[in-house]
């Protein structure tokens, strides 16, 4: 009995005890907690004491640009990774690769680079006097770019400068150029920390240090912003002895000058147009052989033969008299170059034509003289009236400037290229006969592509389609040439071009028109390199799309034909799942809440296709 009062007694205060310890864990694991959370809180309040401003940004929320960095430029939208190359061999050839800390390229494309030093000293003007050596050696280094497309690019190094610095120098020396309109150059002096004096009368202001007047002439930069900068326009007349309109007129000369092609601005002759009756195209061509003042400046290219013909043309309705021995030939006589030729490479631009630039395109293009003859001359010059006189939506009418130019190349290389494929149908008949769907190659613009079955049968393609290509004056560059490799990522096929020994290059996957095509590629694959070029091509068109002038429309058009394109045009050839077209759609609404500025309305962001309408999707591809 004793003892069982003893383990009863011994088990209640075991039992005791446990609460207890239980009791107390909770306690030290709740005070633990309180602990932490009251840490975390004391570390986010030293964090914003001690948080500093992001590096490319000042106190204000302006960006932060060190003048003691450099910029290099001259590149023609080359990529980042391109110009990024370049940069570094630019310091390789020069020995100074330690001195090179980073290099900052602000878009996927773009003509210019920002470089940071390496310094040493933190004295400023033993780092001024570094920056001063590394951009006297660039400037005399004669560099010549490796990437293709860019072997003729003219680079220029210069300090960097804020946009407050240069916006400051470019009111300096707008200013100045005035004042030397209406002045002698002793009566103008300049101080590059913002001051111009006219006759002793300093003339050029800052909204943050004076006061405005009731007119002011406000300048503004190459975007059209107004930098603060401005001019008295009264001070302005009594100074400079001139009338106020010439004073406006040189500024607004300027400003056209800067947003247009340097020669007449387009409302100018659209108004003088107008007035004559004619189209706008037909009133350049007319003014520039009239004599007018605003083509004066103009070369006189080729005498002006093929725009007397356009003229006499608009005018009479009728084809110029043909020349002895053009053979029909009337409007390129010079030539001899056919009316169809002639539409094919020129009147996309009147201007152009009116300069006698065809003479230069057609052999640059063409790479030899065309020289034909017409049977219905009357009917071709009625087709060029048309084209200059009418008046057409832009998905109806002709292709103008750069479509011209890829449309004229597509027709010639169709033309040169017809007797290759006679040959490859005659040297390969059994290709018809098991791969009757595939064609021998493909072509658009300056992107080729040959498929064969054999090494044998892929070199001998290759050879007459580079040989034909010669003949009217091409060529291929070698270094943009690839081979796929044979399926599992066995050896390279050895493929040669013509005159070269050595072989190109193998690759396990090729791009054609922005399409990867491999053994193992299939739709998740070529979407994702789709998504991934939309994505650049969004951050691409970033500045344009943040600047609170371009109107809501507009973005949304720039979106859709840029952005949204490039993953539509090749959906019909896929077939993607629901991930996939979850991922299009959740990426495009965040694009779009970017472009239309609205807030970020939680059923907006988390968007995506329901799990009944994604596979309606899948199924409407395939049918497409």
């Amino acid at each position: 009995m004793e003892l069982q009062t003893i383990a009863q007694t011994q088990k209640q205060m075991a039992t005791q005890m446990q609460e207890s310890l239980v009791r107390r864990a909770d306690e030290q694991e709740a005070a633990l907690a309180q602990m932490r959370r009251e840490f975390k809180e004391l570390e986010r309040e030293v964090q914003g004491y001690n948080r500093s401003n992001s590096p490319r940004f000042d106190e204000s929320g302006q960006r932060e640009v060190d003048e003691l960095q450099l910029v290099a430029g001259g590149w023609s939208e080359a990529k980042r990774e391109h110009i990024e190359a370049d940069a570094r061999a630019m310091f390789e050839k020069l020995q100074a690769t330690p001195l090179l800390k980073g290099i900052f390229i602000p878009y996927v494309r773009s003509s210019f680079c920002r470089i940071e030093i390496v310094y040493t000293d933190e004295n400023v003007w033993a780092r001024r006097k570094v920056q001063s050596t590394v951009l006297q050696h660039l400037k005399g280094l004669n560099f010549q770019s490796e990437i293709a497309g860019q072997e003729h690019a003219k680079f220029w190094f210069a300090r960097n400068r804020t946009p407050h610095e240069r916006a400051k120098i470019r009111a300096i020396l707008q200013t100045q150029s005035l004042r030397l309109k209406f002045l002698d150059e002793t009566l103008v002096e300049k101080d590059w920390r913002g001051k111009v004096w006219a006759a002793g009368t300093q003339v050029l202001f800052h909204v943050d240090r004076d006061t405005r007047p009731v007119q002011t002439l406000m300048l503004v930069d190459a975007r059209g912003n107004e930098t603060g900068w401005f001019l008295n326009v009264a001070q302005l007349v009594a100074r400079l002895g001139a009338t106020q309109e010439a004073v406006l007129a040189f500024f607004d000369a300027k400003s056209r000058a800067a947003h247009g092609d340097g020669r007449v601005p387009r409302s100018a002759q659209r108004e003088a147009a107008r007035a004559s009756g004619l189209s706008e195209r037909q009133h350049v061509v007319q003014a520039r052989f009239a004599g007018s003042g605003a083509f004066g400046d103009q070369p006189r290219r080729s005498q002006g033969r093929a725009a007397n013909g356009v003229l006499h043309c608009s005018r009479q309705h009728a084809p110029p008299p043909a020349c002895p021995g053009s053979g029909g030939s009337t409007l390129f006589h010079s030539l001899e170059v056919p009316p169809q030729i002639m539409f094919l490479q020129e009147v996309g631009d009147v201007k152009d034509v009116a300069l006698g630039g065809h003479d230069e395109r057609l052999y640059d293009i063409a790479g030899v003289e065309f020289v034909g003859y017409v049977a219905n001359p009357t009917l071709s010059h009625r087709s060029l009236l048309d084209m200059i006189s009418t008046r057409v939506g832009l998905d109806l009418g002709a292709p103008l400037g750069a479509t011209w130019v890829l449309m004229e190349r597509l027709r010639l290389m169709d033309w040169a290229l017809t007797d290759a494929l006679s040959d490859m149908h005659e040297s390969f008949p059994e290709w018809s006969q098991h791969i009757g769907e595939l064609p021998h190659f493909l072509i658009y613009a300056d992107d080729l592509i040959v498929f064969a079955d054999t090494e044998a049968g892929l070199q001998a393609k290759v050879h007459l389609l580079v040989h034909a290509l010669q003949r009217i004056g091409l060529q291929v560059n070698p270094h943009k040439c690839k081979v796929l490799t044979e399926m599992g990522g066995g050896a390279c096929p050895g493929i040669w071009l013509p005159s070269s020994a050595i072989p190109l290059r193998g690759e396990d996957r090729l791009t054609f028109l922005g399409i990867p095509l491999g053994h193992g590629v299939g739709a998740t694959t070529i979407m994702a390199h789709l998504l991934r070029k939309a994505s650049n091509t969004f951050f691409a068109f970033k500045r344009l799309l943040d600047d609170a002038a371009t109107p809501l429309f507009v973005r949304l058009a720039l979106f859709e034909s840029f952005v949204t394109a490039k993953w539509q045009w090749a959906a019909p050839a896929m077939f993607p799942d629901k991930r996939t077209l979850r991922q299009i759609e959740a990426r495009k609404n965040t694009y779009l809440l970017s472009v239309c500025r609205v807030g970020a309305v939680p059923e907006w962001v988390h968007a995506y296709p329901s799990d009944t309408s994604a596979p309606m999707w899948c199924d409407s591809l395939r049918l497409m």
